[in-house]
């Protein structure tokens, strides 16, 4: 919005208001547009509306994919979750060659080792493999929405808070105390611009 001119101001530039300044400067007026922060355009990546009929039809969709996945699944606690010995990437080769191992040489598996538990364990885990795989072609496309739309409002967001101190200069009112509130919780800075624009002819 554009920033009413006050008699002791100083402008954006950092110059302080004269009255000689040219006819441009008029009372009651704003600030020349030339003059105003040199910021770039609102960051605007995606724009979407969700109808709330499709919101709901994908949330009965999940909901529904969530009760077929929970007929099998287990829910664990954090402590649980943590006191299990895992079976990542990089112990896939291990488990592999234990698998191989204990059905090409039977003579060579403990007793307390039953053979056809450990089966049915390695095909229901690479059920949940692959049922993990395709939901991750779903959740991908949703967590990267999730960046990009929060990046267009934090873009916007510090565009307003930087804009705070030079409405409070320009004399607007609240300007300052909001600023100091924002202050508070400030994030830090924006991201790079993927291009910069060309600055106003003076």
């Amino acid at each position: 919005m554009p920033l009413p001119l006050r008699f002791d101001m100083t402008l954006p530039n950092g110059e302080p208001l004269r009255w000689d300044m040219g006819p441009e400067f008029t009372w009651d007026g704003d600030v020349p547009s030339h003059l105003q922060p040199n910021t770039t355009m609102q960051q605007n990546d995606v724009s979407i509306v969700i109808p709330a009929e499709a919101e709901a039809d994908i949330l009965a969709t999940a909901e529904l994919l969530r009760t077929k996945i929970a007929a099998f699944a287990k829910t664990l606690t954090d402590d649980e979750r943590e006191s299990y010995f895992k079976l990542g990437d990089k112990r896939t080769a291990f488990d592999q060659k234990c698998d191989n191992y204990m059905h090409q040489h039977p003579n060579t598996v403990p007793p307390t080792v039953n053979v056809a538990e450990y089966d049915k364990d390695g095909a229901a885990r690479a059920s949940f493999l692959r049922i993990r795989a395709k939901i991750s072609e779903v959740n991908t496309p949703v967590d990267d929405t999730l960046i990009v739309i929060g990046a267009d409002r934090m873009d916007a967001n510090l565009a307003y808070y930087h804009y705070l101190p030079l409405a409070a200069d320009a004399g607007i009112s609240g300007a300052e105390g909001l600023h100091a509130d924002l202050k508070e919780t400030y994030p830090g800075g924006r991201r790079s611009r993927k291009s910069s624009p060309t600055p106003p002819a003076a």
